[in-house]
């Protein structure tokens, strides 16, 4: 079997990233890229695939964490989407994104 593909919405605990690991044997890790992840440093721990999209502020202005969301849905097509309950108007934003595009999507503590 091969892990899936799975992209992170918001500042997800390592805690909740290795039981969905558990679970679904994550391959590929796609986030905002911010380095101070405790995602990105788990990823790298566990020597996955990591994608990063930098928000584009200079192009894009107070939209650039939306289109950089929107980039990382489209481009990777992820098995699983997981969604930081309290990143308020971005995470709503994904959830009713995946849901357009088909995506599984779950929404964490």
């Amino acid at each position: 079997m091969t892990g899936i593909t799975v992209v992170v919405c918001g500042d997800v605990s390592e805690d909740v990233i290795t039981l969905i690991n558990r679970r679904y044997e994550i391959e590929t890790i796609g986030y905002g890229g911010v380095k101070s992840s405790a995602v990105l440093n788990w990823a790298l721990r566990k020597h996955l695939n990591v994608v990063t999209y930098p928000c584009d502020y200079h192009k894009h202005g107070d939209k650039a964490i939306f289109v950089q969301h929107y980039k990382l849905l489209r481009d990777l097509e992820p098995d699983l989407i997981v969604i930081k309950a309290s990143c308020g108007m971005l995470g709503t934003y994904v959830e009713s994104i995946s849901k357009d595009m088909n995506f599984k999507a779950l929404m964490v503590k």
